[in-house]
């Protein structure tokens, strides 16, 4: 990670915002978390670990985070900020367009002032901006993260597959008609045969050249498929 500094802190009316570090590595445990609240574990291809999320929210944005083109890595739980005597983890940081983030989930989008100034005057000193999103916000893109979700899974469990012959197709498909649905390219006859394509099309979706209609509709052989402009 580019930016990286050992120990910072701030203090903002004598409220100090401190981290050991600034390399972010997820700080909770899932034992941990299984004991005390609503856990989630995942494997994602931004952040190639077993990520572990303590709220339906949490895993549905790192969804998201995955499906946008312009975010190059996240890790959930990135750093131990202190606060006072209270040491907790923010939810997320990501890498978007060459500027960091670091992002904390609530009900409404809100968070206490005495831990959000800090948090934000901290995260300006570093040269990252800091975010209170609404759980409600993510939840209204439920659909798209749950498609997401499962494009992811079947991206890990098909990391040995070779597809560079089928993406190469697939594209050529796309030049000639611009825009179809993915009966037209994964024939529906034959799942089993044709899984490789299938890899290859969520392939060419991670990557950005491709867009799969999917904010709204569950995947499936109805969704639309054109190449990104």
């Amino acid at each position: 990670m580019e930016n990286v500094h050992k120990l910072s802190s701030l203090n903002i009316c004598d409220v100090s915002a401190k981290t050991d570090n600034l390399i972010p590595t997820q700080q909770l445990s899932a034992r941990k978390l299984l004991r005390k609240a609503d856990c989630y574990q995942q494997k994602f291809i931004k952040f190639p670990h077993i990520g572990i999320f303590h709220s339906y929210a949490e895993l549905l944005h790192a969804a998201l985070l995955e499906s946008d083109n312009e975010v190059k890595s996240f890790v959930p739980q990135p750093f131990l900020f202190r606060i006072g005597k209270r040491r907790y983890p923010p939810d997320c940081y990501y890498v978007k367009n060459g500027e960091r983030f670091i992002i904390e989930l609530k009900p409404g989008g809100e968070l206490p002032d005495d831990t959000r100034i800090p948090k934000e005057k901290f995260c300006a000193l570093e040269n990252i901006t800091f975010k209170v999103i609404s759980n409600e916000s993510i939840l209204d893109r439920e659909q798209l993260a749950l498609n997401w979700l499962k494009i992811i899974r079947t991206l890990n469990s098909a990391i040995d597959i070779d597809s560079h012959d089928q993406e190469l197709q697939i594209m050529d498909t796309l030049f000639e008609v611009n825009e179809c649905e993915l009966e037209d390219i994964v024939c529906k006859g034959d799942r089993l045969g044709q899984s490789t394509v299938e890899v290859g099309l969520f392939r060419l979706a991670h990557k950005g050249f491709i867009k799969l209609e999917l904010e709204k509709v569950r995947l499936g052989y109805s969704t639309v498929v054109r190449l990104c402009s």
